[in-house]
């Protein structure tokens, strides 16, 4: 019995040291991380491009309903100015690939629903 109790003991403590509370620290995402053109993966692969130049981003949509405002980052929170329910929470997958929560697929005078938008970032190819 005192080997169960021992081995429950020896195992609480390890899952307890394994816990999510971990302090690893998150990334600070930098506005230059941002530059350059944007295109919609998922949900809707290529409905939506985020180009960002200097302070400003243009959200362009296919159907030709583009809006254009300054952006501010602070940490995960991307707010585009005065574009329609403007705040978003960033998920950076990878150095090219983001995601953008609370994205309105619906024109912004229609009633829609928000969603969760992946982006890739447009990357030249290599000049021979």
């Amino acid at each position: 019995m005192k080997k169960i109790a021992l081995f429950m003991a020896v195992a609480a403590t390890i899952l307890a040291s394994c816990s999510d509370d971990d302090s690893t620290p998150t990334p600070t995402i930098e506005k230059a991380f941002f530059a350059g053109a944007w295109n919609e993966t998922a949900p809707d692969a290529n409905h939506r491009t985020l180009n960002f130049v200097g302070d400003s981003v243009t959200l362009a949509r296919e159907d030709g309903l583009n809006f254009k405002d300054k952006y501010t980052l602070t940490g995960n929170s991307l707010n585009f100015g005065a574009a329609p329910n403007n705040n978003h929470i960033v998920q950076v997958i990878d150095s090219v690939t983001i995601k953008l929560s609370h994205i309105y697929i619906a024109a912004p005078n229609e009633n829609g629903t928000p969603q969760t938008v992946t982006f890739k970032k447009v990357v030249a190819a290599p000049q021979d």
